[in-house]
């Protein structure tokens, strides 16, 4: 079973952002990824969306879809930016502010060298 993160905040960082990445991300504890599989900053992270929703409006159209997410570790937290590809789509829903949140399940990681990593595979889905 991948990763799940559930109802996150999708947040703007308003430093530069990582190379391809949007200003919108999510943040979770480092435990569950950079720290469990050893990754880094620039790292790529290959999922599903389950849930986008602003307050009560959920967007069932993006249920399932395919989303990459660029990490950045700060502390004991990482924060995963939304691709700059992938936010042109959600864009069009009106992420261009706060208020919106977020579940995916993480499948994979892709380290900058292209090694692929799968998540959490001894877990039951």
């Amino acid at each position: 079973m991948p990763l799940i993160i559930s109802e996150r905040p999708v947040t703007k960082w308003e430093p530069v952002p990582p190379e391809g990445a949007s200003h919108f991300c999510i943040s979770i504890d480092s435990s569950y990824l950079s720290i469990a599989y050893d990754l880094s900053d620039g790292d790529r992270l290959k999922g599903k969306i389950l849930t986008f929703k602003e307050r009560s409006e959920e967007f069932n159209e993006l249920r399932g879809r395919d989303i990459e997410f660029i990490l950045l570790n700060i502390l004991n937290s990482d924060y995963l930016f939304i691709s700059k590809k992938d936010w042109e789509e959600l864009r069009e829903y009106g992420l261009v502010r706060l208020g919106y949140y977020i579940s995916v399940k993480i499948e994979k990681a892709i380290r900058k060298d292209g090694t692929k990593v799968p998540l959490y595979t001894k877990r039951d889905g």
